[in-house]
């Protein structure tokens, strides 16, 4: 790699890092307050929904953290932006067929 890219794949690793960062610290707040509110409100339909959206926030969250990570390492090993935004694009087509095929089946 040469200077720039090295200097282009750290700014934007950093600024992937800190825009995940910022984020998944509301997503915890949000699913820690979840599940306050399964110990402490049994039975609330409110709590209940508050549970599933902080399950769902994390899930999300976590997604997108595995994402930008396989983009990075692909990005890293491979030395080649143009490979690693190929191999985003097929694995988000991927993930996207998974989840039209689980809803299919319902």
């Amino acid at each position: 790699m040469s200077i720039h890219e090295t200097v282009a794949f750290a700014f934007w690793a950093l600024v992937c890092v800190a825009v995940l960062a910022a984020t998944g610290v509301h997503v915890m707040r949000t699913l820690t307050l979840a599940l306050e509110g399964r110990y402490e409100f049994k039975g609330d339909s409110l709590t209940k929904r508050s549970r599933l959206a902080g399950f769902t926030r994390v899930t999300l969250w976590s997604v997108a953290v595995v994402t930008a990570w396989s983009f990075f390492i692909d990005w890293f090993w491979f030395e080649d932006l143009q490979f690693a935004l190929a191999a985003l694009a097929w694995r988000l087509q991927y993930v996207l067929l998974i989840i039209v095929e689980i809803m299919g089946d319902n």
